[in-house]
């Protein structure tokens, strides 16, 4: 994108200067020179608003950025996507309100609890493009809901089918996960989320495996290779290392308790 605003406000998010980087953001929103472009800067001002000092704004353009199908469907996706992890970054009152004032968004948290509602905005950033994130956030849900019933102990036919069910769509989401993560991993602009895609699949597998269930590999592997990475993040390595060391902690007890 030969725009010199864009490139200013690439390079002050990489200082973490937000607000600064929304502001030259909406100064290479003037020169956009088609809808990708335009579509691309917008969320870019979301982004640095959300993680500056303005994430009700934030909120605002990411909705207007999802309605539009004028725009991709990934960049559609990835506007949904990021309000469904404002729910979980700064989770506040302000914000829980501005997300589910108006549809679609109001009757997800009608028709359920809080927890699925959160999930409902992760299957609705699917329903444009099944995102990496967005999927292994939906299949966290399931994986965890798996490790309530096997502890409940219940083994009668509804639980067990419930189980299966469950199963099935922690796979299915786990085939879309992979198919992001194969294509970030060669992406310039997303390959430095491959730690974060990486625990967070983990994780998932963590749950399962310390479920009795084997079938859908061992995450020990997955946590390692994330630690790997260069490129991680202080955030990410420390919530690695925490799930790491949970599952090592649920699956085999003061027998790793140095590991």
């Amino acid at each position: 994108m030969n725009n010199p605003e864009f490139v200013a406000g690439e390079t002050l998010q990489r200082q973490e200067k937000m607000d600064e980087a929304a502001e030259q953001y909406r100064l290479a929103l003037k020169r956009a020179q088609n809808l990708k472009e335009e579509a691309q800067i917008k969320y870019k001002i979301a982004f640095t608003m959300g993680e500056g000092s303005n994430p009700i704004a934030a909120i605002q353009l990411y909705k207007e950025i999802a309605a539009n199908d004028q725009y991709s469907p990934r960049i559609r996706a990835y506007a949904v996507q990021y309000m469904g992890h404002l729910l979980y970054s700064r989770n506040s009152a302000e914000i829980k309100n501005e997300i589910f004032k108006d549809e679609p968004y109001a009757s997800y948290l009608k028709e359920a609890d809080y927890g699925i509602a959160r999930r409902k905005i992760f299957e609705y950033a699917s329903s444009f493009y099944p995102l990496g994130i967005a999927e292994i956030r939906i299949a966290q849900w399931y994986s965890f809901e798996i490790t309530k019933l096997v502890k409940s102990g219940k083994t009668d036919e509804a639980t067990t089918r419930k189980i299966d069910e469950y199963k099935s769509i922690v796979r299915e989401k786990l085939v879309n996960f992979d198919r992001d993560l194969d294509f970030i991993a060669t992406d310039e602009q997303s390959k430095h989320d491959t730690p974060e895609y990486l625990y967070r699949k983990a994780t998932v597998l963590s749950d399962i495996y310390v479920s009795g269930d084997k079938s859908f590999g061992d995450p020990e592997p997955i946590f390692k290779k994330a630690l790997e990475f260069a490129t991680i993040s202080t955030g990410v390595e420390a919530t690695t290392r925490f799930n790491y060391s949970g599952f090592l902690t649920r699956m085999y007890g003061e027998s790793r308790a140095n590991d």
